[in-house]
């Protein structure tokens, strides 16, 4: 073998190795998903009770989240999502003082869910209890499901948000 087809052999091998050990999922495109979400959503809680969210691009490009609602369970709550190499992190300040972390890893393929579990937390509230895990399911651009899994102690209560794309009055002319 001649020095520059060893030379190329040995970069091809390299090049070949080295993209072999990248990630195999879909971190882009999956917070890409949280993205599409930006502006207002009107939402249904598990009693029926009407929901209100909002989405928005933050410094750095993050994403917040915030609720509103008269249930005391659900006013004054938060989200921030960001990516963090492979995965999407998710802190959650709950109403109740809490402030579960959670990290999503994406497959690889199309997206139509995407689920976050839980890492930690920081209890400022130790009796109440917290969120532990919530995936999200993408019925469509304008529809999408909130799957909660609430703690509370040693017991465990799954809830489902159903949220709807506030869509934009048409301006009169």
């Amino acid at each position: 073998m001649k020095p520059y087809q060893a030379i190329l052999f040995a970069l091809c091998f390299t090049a070949f190795a080295a993209s072999s050990s990248l990630p195999k999922n879909n971190t882009v495109a999956g917070f890409e998903k949280i993205r599409s979400l930006i502006g207002e959503w009107d939402g249904t809680l598990p009693d029926g009770k009407p929901i209100k969210i909002s989405y928005q691009e933050i410094s750095g490009g993050a994403i917040v989240e915030i609720y509103h609602s008269q249930d005391p369970m659900w006013w004054n709550m938060s989200s921030a999502y960001h990516r963090d190499k492979e995965k999407i992190m998710l802190t959650h300040f709950c109403s109740w003082g809490n402030h579960p972390r959670m990290a999503a890893v994406v497959p690889a393929g199309t997206i139509k869910r995407l689920e976050f579990d839980f890492i930690d937390i920081t209890k400022t509230q130790p009796q109440n209890g917290y969120m532990r895990n919530v995936a999200f399911e993408f019925k469509s651009e304008d529809h999408i499901l909130h799957h909660w899994l609430w703690q509370e102690q040693d017991k465990q209560v799954p809830l489902t948000l159903t949220l709807k794309r506030k869509k934009a009055k048409p301006e009169l002319k």
